[in-house]
């Protein structure tokens, strides 16, 4: 996985044609290191991403724009789509959500404990 990360780092355009959600860890991965993507506005997380604030390209701009090609994503929306995948993908969002989890879980053993002690 390192080698293709430096792979990716290497990159400045990603373009990713499939209209499935194969490689999403590659496609927040190309955001999060600065890339300019360009997706398929048919993929299955076009909407969801756009939705979320991430920066990025429909393909189709590819073919009125070619000059994009060669531009860098500016240094705002870099930073931009890192805050958003750092909040909504990042560590401290993925210990929230396993603590909001194991709270629910403990109030329903404790609901069930007391139900079958006859307590309602």
């Amino acid at each position: 996985m390192n080698n293709y990360i430096e792979i990716l780092r290497g990159c400045s355009t990603v373009i990713m044609t499939y209209l499935s959600q194969q490689a999403a860890d590659k496609l927040l991965m190309s955001l999060f290191l600065g890339d300019r993507v360009y997706l398929d506005p048919k993929n299955s997380v076009y909407e969801e991403h756009r939705n979320q604030g991430l920066v990025f390209r429909n393909i189709n701009d590819l073919v009125t724009d070619q000059p994009l090609l060669s531009s860098l994503l500016d240094t705002e929306s870099v930073k931009t789509n890192r805050n958003i995948l750092q909040s909504s993908k990042g560590r401290a969002s993925h210990q929230q959500i396993t603590e909001e989890l194991i709270s629910a879980l403990i109030k329903i053993k404790k609901q069930k404990a007391l139900n079958s002690e006859g307590v309602y």
